[in-house]
């Protein structure tokens, strides 16, 4: 099971390099990014996948924040959608300690 959070900028009316997500992450890997619909960052790396004559670099625009920067700008019209996929903590590996009483 995974926890999953988005927020999507749905058809931006001017180009724009810069989006800010509101929620909180544990590790920038856990940050995706998608533009149209196609995956451009994932694990905390720009995927040099193509997006209507476009190879977006994306990148935090420092460590630990809540904005991704795309170069070159994303074009208008586009649609933006920003997302945490990470997987919760499991505790099912974890062993007790053995208490004895006498």
């Amino acid at each position: 099971m995974s926890l999953l959070t988005i927020v999507t900028y749905p058809t931006i009316g001017s180009a724009q390099s810069s989006f800010t997500f509101s929620f909180s992450y544990l590790n920038a890997s856990d940050i995706d990014a998608y533009v149209n619909g196609v995956q451009v960052f994932a694990n905390n790396a720009s995927t040099n996948t193509a997006v209507g004559g476009n190879t977006f670099t994306v990148a935090f625009s420092s460590a630990g924040s809540n904005t991704l920067t795309f170069s070159p700008s994303v074009p208008a019209g586009s649609t933006v959608r920003i997302q945490r996929n990470s997987n919760p903590v499991s505790y099912t590996h974890l062993t007790l300690p053995t208490i004895l009483l006498v």
